[in-house]
């Protein structure tokens, strides 16, 4: 079953499951982190498609008064350094305030923050 994060991304997409049980079958094809310097927080942004539909149906969000948690990566190899990475889940949890934790764990990297719900747009 597909998570909130996952139903508000992926859209008519997140009821479809792939072979593997993975929700939605999507490709992170853009993630950054950045700093607003006058609430002192991380925004995140990350663009997400379907995986066999790769650079349509793109989703873009935007997750401001970001707080980083954990992050795990390999260490880098040439296979890590070039997006798309398919996204193997992504989890998350209301925690009050306003505030939602999220766990985004793709097959060579996982991060973990909290963050307001994030602005969403399709197409962009």
């Amino acid at each position: 079953m597909p998570s909130e994060i996952e139903s508000a991304l992926y859209g008519d997409w997140a009821d479809r499951v792939s072979s593997d049980g993975d929700v939605g079958d999507h490709c992170l094809l853009e993630f950054s982190i950045s700093r607003e310097m006058a609430s002192d927080c991380d925004v995140l942004r990350l663009a997400v498609v379907p995986n066999d539909r790769e650079y349509i149906d793109r989703v873009v969000a935007t997750f401001r008064n970001a707080h980083l948690g954990r992050m795990q990566q390999p260490e880098l190899d040439q296979e890590f350094n070039y997006l798309p990475w398919f996204i193997a889940g992504f989890h998350s949890t209301d925690i009050g305030d306003g505030q939602w934790s999220f766990q985004l764990n793709c097959r060579n990297f996982r991060i973990q923050w909290s963050s307001d719900w994030p602005d969403i747009h399709r197409g962009g």
